[in-house]
């Protein structure tokens, strides 16, 4: 088990979330833990059983809305999110209630800097947690959300934009854009960034280190969940991710629920000390190991070498959950589609998802009723997904019998 969070903290966190919360309550019961005497979180926390995010979003079925998950009700409550699954997330009222600003902080972010903000204010939390972290250093924050990107490349060269951010394939595709644009012109892509923070998708080197000697920007990588928040962040020394100083995280083997060795790969499940969503041990579905020795940056805290994989059936698409039942419900929501598969690859560092409908009446459909059907699926899935699909193909019925719901090929391709 692995933390900076003091036994105090903990034991005061677990005492106010027994009482406040029904869901918290229910499983110290039934473990025969009292929270004022429980101990530390090494001697509680092993008592009670692993909650994986599936599962949490049938609590919150059976147990409308939040599965008895939030302390008090909504009067403790800022926001209310929706995720895949779905799964209902709450925003608490405490300042940075997603732990966001240390990330930032290690990241170099503060007062003068003014953070273009490329994630998404609709409903999904990670435009605000940036924003919550971007705040808590003193920087400003252009909500710039999903807006085209001819209307973000243009806040970049026009706003003193120094921070950034978002997912790095995006941010690749705007200095594209930049650099573009500067040659038609005749002249040099001047830009204010400086640095720039990443989340839901990987940072790779190359791209690292072209950021650096090409635009001067250094890039940050930080991990965290819709659920719980900001995991881990990287430090100046970009060796590894610190744990936050609100998280107790446990590195699991997926099948026996046991912690692995030191330095082995297992599954992260991560218990926040946030009073507003007291989720205690929810395995996050993400492979990672911790790192041993001391950070070249002097910080005590634990670090993990960020995720190295996924446990289960979700696919992690442009920095949203998918998973197979979510296909298949999309498929009996449009009429006309019998069965549906969903492909995940990627082209030019940006994923693409692809959906192959089998479709009543196959090739018989007249050309202006196949895109009528098609403009119908994509708008679905992109309500119930949050992603948008990048093509969609029809095919007669019958010939997806053999195609799994949901399958990821990025693997196979970079293999």
């Amino acid at each position: 088990m692995y933390r900076s969070v003091s036994d105090a903290q903990f034991a005061s966190f677990l005492a106010a979330a027994y009482r406040e919360a029904p869901a918290v309550r229910r499983l110290l019961d039934e473990a025969g833990v009292r929270p004022d005497s429980g101990g530390p979180p090494e001697a509680v926390l092993p008592r009670l059983p692993v909650t994986a995010k599936e599962e949490l979003s049938a609590q919150q079925r059976a147990d409308a809305p939040f599965g008895g998950w939030v302390a008090g009700g909504v009067r403790g409550v800022r926001r209310v999110f929706v995720s895949p699954g779905p799964i209902h997330n709450v925003e608490g009222l405490q300042p940075d209630d997603w732990g966001t600003g240390e990330a930032f902080r290690a990241a170099g972010f503060g007062p003068g800097d003014l953070v273009l903000n490329t994630f998404s204010y609709h409903l999904s939390p990670a435009g605000f947690i940036v924003e919550a972290g971007a705040f808590a250093v003193g920087a400003a924050v252009v909500p710039a959300g999903t807006m085209s990107r001819a209307e973000q490349v243009r806040l970049l060269r026009q706003l003193p934009v120094t921070g950034f951010a978002g997912v790095p394939s995006y941010l690749r595709a705007l200095l594209e854009t930049v650099k573009e644009e500067a040659a038609a012109a005749g002249g040099t892509p001047r830009l204010a960034l400086r640095r720039a923070w990443f989340t839901a998708e990987k940072l790779d080197e190359d791209f690292r280190r072209e950021l650096a000697e090409g635009w001067g920007v250094a890039g940050f990588q930080g991990y965290g969940t819709a659920e719980v928040g900001v995991v881990a962040y990287e430090c100046e020394a970009q060796n590894g991710m610190h744990l936050g100083g609100r998280v107790v995280v446990e590195v699991l083997d997926p099948e026996t629920r046991k912690p692995v060795p030191e330095g082995e790969v297992g599954e992260l499940v991560v218990t926040a000390l946030r009073p507003a969503y007291p989720l205690l041990r929810l395995a996050t579905g993400d492979l990672s190991r911790v790192l041993s020795g001391p950070c070249p940056c002097g910080r005590p805290t634990p670090r993990i070498a960020g995720v190295l994989g996924r446990v289960g059936a979700g696919v992690k698409v442009r920095g949203m959950f998918i998973y197979p039942h979510q296909i298949q419900e999309l498929a009996r929501a449009v009429p006309g589609v019998v069965r549906l598969a969903a492909r995940v690859d990627q082209q030019g560092h940006r994923d693409r998802l692809l959906l192959d409908a089998e479709i009543q009446g196959g090739d018989a459909l007249e050309p202006g009723a196949a895109d009528a059907l098609k403009a119908a699926l994509a708008a679905e899935a992109r309500d119930r997904l949050r992603v948008r699909p990048d093509a969609v193909a029809l095919h007669p019925a019958g010939s997806l019998a053999d195609r799994p719901p949901l399958e990821d090929v990025r693997q196979e391709r970079a293999g």
